[in-house]
């Protein structure tokens, strides 16, 4: 009998110290340490969205938020609200001064601890990445490190652009090979262009047309912006990149099993070519400049006065091999990926418009794609098997801010709502 008392009391003393224990705001509590998770957040232009989870606590009378600016001491209490609300939008903020949040609850006599801080830098544009392993299509705060929204309506979402006469994107999914378009807040508007074998498109937001091309089936098509299928061309032997001059209606298609540049009208007439190339690897048009960035083998070419002779005015070699070009339109930079197969061994590469490198960054792990921001000329890295978003300062190419996705990101593109 003695002995069932005790085992009794050992069980109840036992399941008191559970409870206890189990108490977020406990702070001999294990996972919590006695104070809540982190909040979540976002940015929105000039505001910044913040929310936290719902606690197991019943005592909870009010959460407090804590916040500090770039500039200041220490975080102070900017709002205090009732246990019921798990959000709170802080505005108006200043662009691109970085903000630091945290959050407590408040009992009766009693305030936990404060969560550890969470940053986000506020601005005026949004990031976008596509993930083909995940199916999914993610906006990013402006500083890339967190998420705004998701959508899942892909199958394999790989190539991604913007229009930014409505505030929709673009967006190709090879499984079908359609290319759909998703408004700002994520939903389908359309999905009626396709293309069997879809490779790569190009968008013209002054005459509202699409450019694609099949490098299985040897096509290239227009269409427009409702996805009517307005012209299709056949001349071709595996072309593969795409790029337009809006202004002049002309499109310029990498016909990679000729090794040459086609230059053809917006009829689908071809002409000029220019050849001499070799495993092509990736091309960007400067519309500014009118210079055409190509790279094949372990080179990058440029050529100049694109709309005649296409004539060379730079040629750069012993490159690894460079996956990616992208130029900032304002300035004329052009920075690119040297992609390695080997951990750690890739590179991003910034050039002057005319060629001459400014800086090579080394220690990249399977970099797939980079977006220059053109607010503030920053360079994002998306690295597909890490999962990492890098922001990159455009004058020196330290680490501005990181984000580790978890996911396997393929492309990515900045939006600007001006």
């Amino acid at each position: 009998m003695q002995f069932l008392r005790t085992l009794i009391l050992i069980v109840l003393m036992w399941g008191c110290d559970t409870r206890e224990r189990t108490n977020p705001l406990d702070p001999r509590n294990p996972a919590s340490q006695g104070k809540p998770e982190s909040p979540l957040l976002y940015s929105t232009h000039d505001s910044v969205y913040v929310s936290w989870s719902h606690l197991n606590f019943s005592d909870a009378h009010n959460f407090n938020i804590y916040r500090k600016i770039e500039g200041e001491g220490d975080f102070r209490l900017i709002a205090t609200l009732q246990p019921h609300l798990f959000s709170y939008w802080d505005l108006p903020c200043e662009y691109e001064k970085t903000r630091w949040y945290k959050i407590s609850v408040g009992a009766e006599n009693y305030e936990s601890e404060q969560s550890d801080p969470v940053e986000t830098r506020p601005g005026p544009t949004y990031l976008w990445a596509t993930d083909r392993f995940n199916s999914t299509v993610t906006k990013y705060s402006h500083d890339g490190r967190h998420t705004v929204l998701r959508s899942g309506m892909f199958t394999e979402p790989y190539r991604i652009t913007t229009n930014p006469s409505n505030r929709s994107i673009l967006v190709t999914d090879l499984w079908d090979g359609r290319i759909k378009i998703l408004s700002e807040k994520g939903t389908l508007l359309n999905d009626n262009m396709q293309l069997i074998g879809l490779t790569d498109f190009a968008f013209d937001s002054l005459d509202d047309v699409v450019w694609a091309t099949s490098y299985n089936f040897n096509t290239c098509a227009r269409f427009s912006f409702s996805g009517l299928k307005e012209l299709e061309k056949s001349i071709f032997n595996s072309p593969w990149y795409i790029a337009l001059h809006t202004e002049a209606n002309r499109v310029f298609v990498i016909n990679d099993g000729q090794g040459e540049i086609i230059r053809m009208d917006y009829e689908g007439q071809a002409e000029f070519q220019k050849s001499g190339f070799e495993d092509f690897r990736a091309m960007a048009y400067d519309q500014e400049r009118d210079r055409l960035w190509v790279s094949d083998l372990n080179r990058i070419t440029i050529l100049e006065n694109t709309l005649d002779d296409m004539r060379v005015l730079k040629r750069m070699t012993g490159f690894s091999r460079i996956d990616i070009i992208e130029i900032d339109a304002a300035n004329g930079d052009v920075w690119c990926i040297d992609y390695s197969d080997q951990v750690n061994e890739s590179r991003v590469v910034k050039f002057t418009m005319d060629g001459d490198e400014y800086f090579a960054l080394q220690g990249f792990t399977d970099p797939r794609d980079l977006a220059v921001n053109p607010y503030n000329h920053h360079c994002f890295v998306a690295e597909s098997s890490t999962g990492r978003l890098i922001e990159l300062d455009d004058n020196n190419g330290s680490h501005v801010a990181e984000n580790q996705t978890k996911g396997n990101i393929a492309k990515i593109v900045v939006q600007w709502d001006r």
